[in-house]
């Protein structure tokens, strides 16, 4: 990261995301989404909120990348 690089709080980050701060932090907890703690604050760059981005689009197919091992039952299909 480069030391001139602007850095966004959760607030900011959750905003530009469209999803709300709770939902972000949560996604922070899972690791879909990269960010920097500074003391007791997390800030995330651009360059981070562009890969959770990139990673959330579904395929020009319409296809989505679902491992069904995962799930013990159909009802718990993400479909």
């Amino acid at each position: 990261m480069n030391k001139d690089e602007i850095l966004f709080n959760v607030e900011e980050t959750a905003r530009k995301l469209g999803m709300s701060r709770d939902i972000l932090l949560k996604e922070l907890d899972d690791g879909n989404i990269k960010g920097n703690r500074r003391g007791k604050r997390i800030k995330f760059s651009q360059a981070d909120i562009d890969e959770y981005k990139k990673n959330q689009r579904i395929d020009k197919s319409g296809k989505v990348d679902v491992d069904f091992a995962d799930y013990d039952h159909i009802d718990q299909y993400p479909l």
